[in-house]
């Protein structure tokens, strides 16, 4: 079943007000997808190899309101769960989950996973290294000169 989503904003200019919609996919496109797709084992549709899960374990060092606040996702502590963001991509698609609460947020890939030490963020304009900035994760800079344990941030827009 093709879902899509959409997206409300409201604006307003002096004495006038305005709605604007976006979709998350041109739904023609989505209707083009869904009747050109084969239907995988037991009428499952395939992966589209665009969109991930990421699931964003909230700590000390890290935490969502950051991740939202700056542009990123992150992922470390060991090189088990960083691994998994160096499949990421510019345009790849993330759904952010915090676990026992939910989805969060989504998002659109627009780096490349780095170290933490190497990662930049905009602040006012601007580029300052992360861990110079203001975060709510006291303690995001662990581990930052090892490769196996170092926190590793993917830019999203």
């Amino acid at each position: 079943m093709p879902i899509n989503a959409v997206f409300f904003r409201h604006f307003k200019e002096g004495p006038s007000e305005y709605l604007t919609r976006t979709w998350l996919i041109d739904p023609n496109q989505v209707e083009a997808q869904a009747s050109k797709a084969p239907v995988a084992k037991r009428g499952k549709e395939p992966w589209n190899g665009k969109d991930f899960y990421v699931s964003i374990g909230e700590g000390e060092s890290r935490n969502w309101e950051d991740c939202r606040r700056y542009g990123f996702v992150a992922a470390g502590g060991d090189r088990w769960y960083s691994t998994s963001l160096h499949q990421l991509s510019p345009g790849s698609r993330v759904f952010a989950c915090i676990p026992k609460r939910g989805y969060v947020g989504v998002g659109t890939v627009i780096g490349s996973a780095v170290p933490v030490r190497d990662f930049a963020v905009s602040v006012d304009g601007v580029e300052k290294p992360v861990l110079d900035v203001d975060l709510v994760a006291p303690s995001m800079d662990h581990d930052a000169d090892d490769p196996e344990s170092s926190e590793y941030l993917v830019r999203i827009e």
